[in-house]
């Protein structure tokens, strides 16, 4: 008989964490495993991109809960208003104070609000083998996942650098009891967590994210991307937030076009600091004509297949999944010393790791630019042995599968 395995995440959007799952699910064995996805709402760009065979569902809310649980509070809380629905309004702002005032941890207070509404939330009808909340980040979805869904395993992942992104994350630790296993996307997201939660040490494991090579390649060559040979094509993949250090680039990518290096830099994602971005090239000198914005690209494959080099300037990171995706293109990389990176990379062997700051990474892009041929030749060769790590990911999970 077949196990059943649940995943549990938000949404399907263009994000790291969601193409690590699209890449991690076709490897799951379909003779062993019925596979199930449970999300907050069915939406975002890549639900299409779902293997055929998964079942998609919804978690189960209550109307009067999903504004608040899908968007935010103060979104409730201004519907709420617009309806004229006086009473509600005030019940919102009661519950609003009290969960302030119970903690200054984010985490905590957001927890304090799961556990305030778990009575109104209905378990999930259907009982697993195993249940994984895969997004993480103590959202809603891990606190459903923890305590809604039966299963007879369940395993949390932590995709990102909790010391540093969210240093209270050891608030959660009264959720994150409740699973078996917790899957860290590199080992220094996993020394994090021995700091902030060691009293659940021997549950971690490390469980780098899957980049599924051959599915990559096969969509970058549904377009072709034409290049310009008389500058160096850079790519940068990630959300416009001050995370990924766009902001941090473009102040690298100005300097070197002031010392005469013909570059065009091309940033594929989306997000909130698009504005903010956009005024700072066109105050650039020398950078204007040379930085191009391309927005969410739910295929940005043929431009990792077309670029020179991949260029990384985030401020932290889990593990990166796109550097791990221009890997895979064996492309000549430069990216800042997050977690994972040195998990990645071999400085001067298989790309070049910098530190986050302007001059750092300046260095860095000049050094490749000044010697691409030797890099280049050298960087693909080495990224070329390196093929076979998912496989082995994907082995590691299925082992604690057949322990159920």
């Amino acid at each position: 008989m077949k196990k059943k395995i649940c995943f549990v995440a938000e949404y399907m959007l263009c994000g790291g964490t969601e193409k690590s799952l699209l890449s991690l699910l076709p490897l799951l064995d379909r003779n062993k495993y019925d596979i199930t996805l449970l999300l907050m709402k069915k939406k975002g760009d890549l639900l299409t991109e779902l293997p055929e065979d998964i079942k998609v569902h919804e978690i189960p809310l209550p109307k009067e809960l999903e504004e608040e649980l899908l968007n935010s509070r103060k979104n409730a809380l201004i519907q709420a208003f617009k309806k004229g629905e006086i009473i509600q309004v005030i019940k919102k702002l009661v519950a609003g104070f009290r969960m302030v005032i119970s903690t200054n941890s984010d985490v905590g207070r957001r927890l304090w609000y799961y556990k305030s509404i778990k009575n109104k939330i209905q378990e999930y009808p259907e009982m697993f083998d195993v249940v994984i909340d895969y997004m993480g980040y103590g959202l809603f979805n891990s606190y459903y996942a923890a305590e809604k869904i039966k299963g007879k395993v369940k395993i949390s992942w932590v995709h990102f650098e909790p010391k540093i992104c969210m240093a209270d994350f050891g608030d959660f630790k009264e959720v994150l009891q409740k699973f078996q296993y917790i899957m860290c996307v590199s080992k220094e997201t996993q020394r994090n967590m021995l700091e902030l939660i060691p009293e659940l040490a021997d549950r971690y494991r490390v469980f780098y994210n899957i980049v599924n090579e051959e599915e990559l390649k096969k969509k970058s060559d549904l377009r072709e991307i034409k290049k310009d040979r008389d500058v160096f094509s850079i790519v940068s993949i990630g959300r416009l937030d001050h995370q990924k250090g766009f902001d941090l680039g473009i102040e690298v990518i100005e300097r070197l076009c002031k010392e005469g290096y013909a570059i065009r830099w091309y940033i594929i994602g989306e997000g909130n600091q698009r504005a903010e971005l956009e005024q700072k090239i066109s105050e650039t000198v020398y950078a204007k004509e040379s930085i191009v914005l391309l927005g969410q690209q739910l295929n940005p494959y043929p431009y990792l297949k077309m670029c020179d080099i991949y260029f990384q300037p985030s401020r932290h990171e889990g593990y990166g999944i796109a550097v791990a995706e221009a890997r895979a293109f064996c492309k000549p990389i430069v990216s800042t010393n997050f977690a994972g990176a040195q998990e990645q990379l071999i400085n001067n062997e298989t790309g070049i790791i910098t530190e986050c700051t302007i001059e750092s990474m300046y260095r860095g892009v000049k050094l490749l630019l000044d010697n691409y041929n030797d890099f280049q030749h050298r960087f693909s060769k080495n990224l070329a042995a390196q093929k076979g790590i998912d496989k082995n990911q994907v082995c590691l999970l299925e082992q604690i599968f057949e322990q159920v």
